[in-house]
């Protein structure tokens, strides 16, 4: 059964003789258990720096990134679009990702990557997302 945790406090529990299969002599001390925490990351962009593009070549930019949640973000990807608005959306174009090496709790990192403005893109003012864990 796979599903995916929340963060928090959890019972682990141990039985012996899982499927009952033995017949014993006390059946009723089988079963212990141990509490144990469940920790998660939560990674969030905090600023980019980008100013200008041109089409047909490589844009050039900066994204500070930080994991605020209790346990480590193994390595993933940020994910970064062009909008003509300010709201992330299916309307919005897919630049490609950047790879985030692993950031432990409480860690922020400033990631410098390279995306290249496609030439088949209008000329005009654009918004540049980049989503974490994209």
């Amino acid at each position: 059964m796979d599903r995916e945790l929340n963060g928090g406090t959890y019972y682990l529990f141990a039985k012996a003789d899982g499927w009952d299969y033995l017949s014993e002599s006390n059946e009723n001390n089988n079963v212990t258990y141990k509490a144990i925490t469940i920790r998660q990351p939560d990674l969030v962009i905090s600023s980019i720096t980008a100013t200008s593009g041109t089409l047909g070549s490589n844009l050039n930019f900066s994204y500070s990134i930080k994991n605020q949640g209790s346990g480590t973000a193994t390595n993933n990807y940020t994910s970064l679009y062009l909008s003509t608005d300010t709201t992330l959306d299916t309307n919005d174009t897919y630049l490609g990702y950047d790879d985030v090496i692993s950031l432990s709790a409480g860690v922020s990192r400033t990631e410098s990557t390279t995306v290249y403005l496609n030439t088949n893109l209008t000329a005009g003012t654009y918004y540049l997302f980049a989503k974490a864990d994209g």
